[in-house]
């Protein structure tokens, strides 16, 4: 099961426990209570925000052409 690491709304990292163990095997209790308790899809990225127990994209804005 894939976790993230929400702060301030903001995915900033994305953790993965090993085959057997769960998330509080592996990491301590600081970065346990930072990272939601719930399955992340794998479309799930880093800089994806989350709110109201929905991950969201972040919006692409167009870029302008360079001359």
């Amino acid at each position: 099961m894939k976790y993230a690491r929400i702060i301030n709304g903001q995915v900033l990292e994305l953790i993965t426990p090993p085959e057997g163990y769960n998330i509080t095997d592996c990491y301590h209790a600081d970065i346990v209570k930072t990272c939601q308790q719930i399955p992340v899809d794998q479309d799930v990225q880093i800089g994806w925000t989350f709110a109201d127990g929905v991950f969201t994209a972040p919006v692409e804005t167009p870029t302008e052409p360079t001359a």
